[in-house]
């Protein structure tokens, strides 16, 4: 087996102010001319041009300074680790800019006697472990066995008053996850960006400021309806953007439109017109963007929900919609993996098989705006992470970090969002597991949305909850119609 010394490389480190080289030539001025040993990997050839090309940037800056000699860039090929041959270089390169002092005596080459226990500062805490190195209880088994400890919720709820009550808990506790105070979301301003037509309907483009300089495009398509009626109405979201839903879905939106309901999709801040970029991988753009709420306090996912929600009730101001007949649609377009991975690995890497990244942002950000908001009628998602929880059981997950609402597992799960819907109408279609693999499909993985279930048959509204391994066109507009009372 290779031997590593670490899963995280210089770029990964500094992440994302790193991958273009604009600041390390800023760090590396900081540096020089100290010395300065950079091993950075690479996964293609293009890569690492672009890597040769900044680090050559980086080399300028210490000979600028008379200490070019001090700067040394050891490319590899990864995957991520590196083995004895970059650390023979870099032990080369110390000894030559930190030579040992006159009169030490020169190293024999052999390697001291040293048990493991002399050395190792913990039992716990290694982020990296292969199955041949000591302290074989990794971050991650740690972090593993503490979830699979009781959490806060489910506790002794056996009747519809139970599940009332942990329903209310759990929406006051994403409120504080997702920086959502109790309140009336609505639009800042609405600004009408032009009219069209599409197949006959009328089409009219907005942007809604949902939070000072965020502005949310939106496409609103209107059905054929009698001067002052009121319809119902679909907020429709996907992580591709509105475009895609138009193009993929339109034979169900046509449908709903025919049926008389409004139908508005989204690009919620990060996706569609707003999306930072199309790197969509691990290391990719929007990683840098949740990693941005992070930083700020507040989680990407919340500010989503808030967009969703101010969506909503942009359209319950309308002259022309029924402000009580407003559904979610949180879609997604992503292939599921096999039961059975036969490589499971880090997605930036290459193997044996195609791994599919889940398309679960759309979805999760469906079933938290459901929950905070009583009023929406009902709800349909594709591609949901039946669980956070699930995502922990295994060393590798294939969902976005955009997915995630950070802390919750310290109270509840993602079934327990959706139950404290109940008992309004909600559709889990094609949900996965945390190897974004179809529920069933795995061991362990059919449970996941038990307790979405149970809620709903306390609440005498099991007929309210579709669990579905996939949902067809002509099925999601059933259950949409019905949910919206529609024609």
């Amino acid at each position: 087996a290779r031997q590593s010394g670490g899963s995280y490389d210089s770029e990964q480190v500094l992440y994302d102010q790193v991958r273009f080289f604009i600041e390390p030539e800023g760090r590396c001025a900081l540096t020089a001319p100290r010395p300065l040993c950079i091993i950075s990997e690479y996964g293609s050839e293009a890569n690492k041009q672009r890597n040769r090309a900044g680090f050559a940037k980086a080399r300028k800056i210490y000979a600028f300074k008379d200490a070019a000699e001090k700067f040394v860039y050891i490319p590899t090929a990864g995957p991520h680790g590196y083995g004895r041959g970059h650390y023979r270089r870099f032990r080369r390169w110390l000894a030559e800019v930190m030579p040992p002092n006159a009169g030490t005596p020169e190293s024999t080459g052999r390697r001291p006697t040293v048990s493991a226990g002399q050395i190792n500062a913990t039992k716990t805490g290694r982020v990296f472990y292969t199955r041949d190195l000591p302290n074989s209880r990794a971050l991650f088994e740690v972090n593993a066995r503490r979830i699979r400890t009781p959490l806060a919720y489910g506790e002794r709820i056996a009747t519809a008053a139970d599940a009332r009550e942990n329903a209310g808990k759990i929406v006051r506790t994403l409120r504080t996850l997702l920086e959502l105070p109790e309140g009336k979301f609505a639009a800042r301003s609405v600004r009408p960006m032009g009219r069209a037509k599409l197949a006959g309907f009328a089409v009219e483009k907005l942007a809604l400021e949902t939070d000072p300089g965020v502005l949310v495009p939106a496409i609103l398509i209107r059905p054929a309806a009698k001067a002052g009626a009121k319809t119902p109405a679909v907020v429709w979201i996907s992580h591709r953007g509105k475009g895609e839903v138009i193009r993929a879905r339109w034979g169900e939106l046509s449908k709903l439109l025919a049926a008389g309901v409004t139908v508005m999709a989204i690009d919620y801040r990060g996706a569609g017109e707003t999306a930072p970029g199309t790197d969509l991988s691990f290391m990719g753009d929007e990683t840098s963007l949740n990693g941005f709420g992070y930083r700020i306090g507040v989680p990407l996912i919340g500010m989503r929900v808030r967009d969703v929600l101010c969506s909503v009730e942009y359209l319950r101001g309308r002259p022309d919609v029924d402000p009580n007949r407003i559904a979610l649609v949180g879609d997604s377009f992503s292939a599921t993996n096999p039961a059975a991975i036969a490589q499971p690995r880090i997605l930036t890497e290459e193997g044996r098989e195609t791994i599919h990244r889940a398309d679960s942002t759309a979805p999760a950000v469906t079933v938290l705006a459901l929950a905070l908001d009583e009023r929406i009628a009902g709800a349909v998602t594709r591609g949901l992470l039946a669980s956070y929880a699930s995502i922990c059981a295994q060393g590798y997950f294939y969902h976005p970090q955009g997915s995630f609402v950070p802390g919750i597992l310290r109270h509840c799960d993602v079934a327990d969002v959706a139950a404290s819907s109940a008992p309004r109408p909600l559709m889990l279609a094609g949900s996965v597991n945390g190897l974004n693999q179809a529920l069933g499909a795995s061991a362990g993985s059919k449970g996941h949305l038990s307790r979405t279930a149970r809620a709903y048959r306390l609440m005498r509204s099991a007929d309210q909850l579709d669990i579905a391994p996939e949902a067809g066109q002509a099925k999601v507009v059933s259950f949409l119609r019905k949910a919206l009372k529609a024609k």
